[in-house]
């Protein structure tokens, strides 16, 4: 390989940590670590080559047929090139966080999504990491390279999925770097028409907050863009209380959606509702952009097909503020410093932080994590009580039927499986002010289904959204124990009032100790 690894951070700066000189050739690495590196012939954690940022920067990317098309297409073709201009950096336990996506064969989402005021320039910093659920059940960013370059420009963001997809295969021998999850983004050109050039075979996903903010009000709600008020057909108030509200409903519950289908299905009912409101402008314009655009309209909350790889950025949003910080919390950098302080002090500083805290995610589906989260519920013990009882499951096509929390007790009847079967068909037949019908009927339940993992431990993985972003909930839970709910010697114990009411015989006895302390106290006076 004729690729080098530049470290960008004064060596002085560091030199009391014991830091000694990079690797300057990737070839030089995989002999030193072995051809094809793993976790074992990596160097130990305590080790500060483990820690130190390095950048990436592989020539040869730039002979990438897309790349040249870009590059001649640019506007400064007579200027620098933007490889040049262009800072891909990273650790080596970083890189790792690809070991653990191959661990569970690529069973992860991927996300990317720049970052401003980072330096005093124009430049947006671009991390690009994977999702993995902590102990506590809730997703974690953890990254793995970053671009730091002049933008969001589809150029910027190429050069760095090139040089990951380039370093997986050299150095970890995977030559073909795949996310079945899918990627996350907003809605933005340049990310889409890079994830499909380098990961073809990962579905691109919208992120559902970015979506959802272009419908709510600004005055209530601080992260909002607020850009669908200007395409209302109508500027009156009836109208903006309209998006802010009837139409915000149904951007949330075209999300909550199991089937494409049923995606399709609501849609078209609520784009007649909208057109009889006198919105037609309105469903025109999203219905060109998140519904019939194949490469932005996976954005309903199965759509990865994967449980835990939900189409939201949350996760890295959250990185991204932990990153510069808040106005009243320090983040791991300080924003708008120079350039020479960003790339020497700021940068190497934020890699090691990273490189310790996120590193080695939980790749195994803990039996006892739902157990553990669900105990430290107060009304679990309740609703484990009432989830017991008849006519709250059914055994339903290789799994089971349970009800929602809404709807605790209620018998699960022929009729209510079939509207729910129709539902997720699409072809239920509803008018479109019946609308929120089509999703109640799937959402009153659970489709709980006993899947066997690669450990070989057999989890039931669950329809609803909240088994999707957090892997558990009570539904799945309650599959799994109900054959021991009843015998197993964890009844909830019956609460039984104490009465106040003292009787005759009490009432005197009390009287007379009364009386006693009364006399002994004059004694002693």
């Amino acid at each position: 390989m004729q690729g080098r690894l530049k470290h960008i951070f004064n060596l002085r700066h560091y030199s009391k940590t014991g830091l000694f000189e990079i690797l300057s050739r990737v070839s030089a690495l995989m002999h030193h670590y072995g051809a094809i590196t793993t976790e074992n012939t990596l160097p130990h954690r305590d080790n500060p080559m483990w820690r130190r940022l390095f950048c990436l920067k592989e020539s040869s990317i730039t002979d990438h047929s897309k790349y040249q098309q870009l590059r001649n297409s640019s506007k400064h073709t007579t200027g620098p090139d933007p490889f040049n201009r262009t800072i891909v950096f990273t650790s080596l336990a970083l890189l790792c966080n690809m070991l653990s996506c191959k661990e569970i064969d690529f069973e992860c989402c991927a996300s990317s999504n720049g970052t401003h005021g980072v330096s005093t320039t124009d430049y947006r910093l671009i991390p690009f990491g994977v999702f993995f659920h902590n102990d506590k059940g809730h997703r974690q960013f953890h990254p793995i390279a970053y671009a730091f370059g002049e933008g969001e420009r589809e150029i910027v963001i190429l050069i760095l999925l090139l040089n990951v997809k380039r370093i997986a295969a050299d150095l970890f021998g995977i030559t073909n770097l795949q996310f079945k999850g899918g990627i996350v983004s907003d809605h933005s050109a340049p990310f889409v028409n890079s994830f499909k050039e380098v990961f073809e075979d990962s579905t691109p996903l919208q992120c559902y907050v970015h979506i959802i903010r272009k419908f709510e009000n600004p005055e209530t709600t601080r992260r909002t863009n607020g850009r669908y008020r200007d395409h209302l057909s109508i500027k009156d108030a009836n109208s903006t209380r309209f998006l802010y509200t009837e139409a915000l409903q149904d951007v949330r519950n075209l999300h909550d959606c199991v089937t494409f289908a049923q995606f399709q299905k609501y849609w078209e009912l609520t784009k007649q509702a909208w057109v009889a409101r006198g919105e037609s402008k309105l469903a025109a314009t999203f219905e060109d952009v998140y519904i019939n655009n194949p490469d932005y309209n996976h954005w309903y909350y199965t759509s990865s097909g994967i449980p835990g790889c939900v189409p939201d950025n949350n996760p890295l949003e959250s990185h991204n503020g932990i990153t510069k910080g808040t106005s009243n919390v320090g983040g791991l950098i300080i924003i708008n410093a120079s350039m020479h302080s960003t790339l020497q002090v700021e940068f190497p500083k934020m890699i090691d932080t990273l490189s310790r805290e996120r590193i080695n995610p939980n790749t195994q589906e803990h039996p006892t994590l739902s157990v553990s989260l669900a105990f430290s519920n107060n009304n679990f013990l309740k609703l484990r009580e009432v989830y017991s009882k008849d006519g709250t499951a059914k055994q339903y096509n290789g799994g089971w039927l349970v009800n929602d929390t809404g709807c605790l007790g209620d018998t699960i009847t022929p009729e209510l499986v079939s509207s729910y079967e129709s539902a997720l068909r699409g072809d239920l037949p509803l008018l479109y002010s019946e609308r929120q019908k089509l999703v109640s009927s799937t959402n009153r339940y659970h489709h709980v289904v006993p899947v066997t993992q690669r450990n070989g431990v057999t989890v039931n993985v669950c329809s609803c959204r909240h088994y999707w972003l957090h892997k558990w909930c009570y539904a799945s839970w309650f599959i799994q124990h109900q054959p021991t709910l009843r015998y197993d010697g964890q009844k909830i114990p019956a609460k039984t009032k104490v009465s106040k009411k003292l009787t005759e015989s009490q009432r005197v006895s009390l009287a007379i100790q009364q009386m006693e302390q009364r006399k002994k106290s004059r004694e002693i006076n």
